[in-house]
């Protein structure tokens, strides 16, 4: 191979790696929601979420670390979220009164 196509092989190759982590980055934004609708979870971008319990909704901010999700509202003790393999499902912490989240 030609110096030329050696460079053009590993700038592809960077790319595709670069869009692969950016995908991988984002799979946990979403709404997720509680079996009859009264939890919603907003996971936005830039760390910022709304989590709402019934009409009220409370602004809230998250970090990632692998499948953990820290969640922390304004006016609420913060809350560590694991998410599912698959990424469609929240868990609670154990003793949580919140029951499983799904992705909507």
């Amino acid at each position: 191979m030609t110096m030329t196509r050696v460079k053009l092989v590993t700038m592809a190759i960077g790319f595709a790696a670069l869009g692969a982590a950016a995908s991988c980055g984002g799979g946990v934004e979403g709404t997720y929601s509680d079996p009859n609708g009264t939890i919603k979870l907003e996971l936005k971008g830039g760390g910022k979420a709304a989590m709402t319990f019934m009409t009220q909704t409370q602004e809230c901010t998250y970090t990632t670390d692998k499948k953990k999700i820290a969640l922390d509202c304004k006016d609420g003790t913060p809350l560590e979220l694991t998410q599912s393999d698959d990424g469609k499902t929240l868990q609670m912490p154990p003793g949580s009164l919140i029951p499983t989240l799904t992705k909507k």
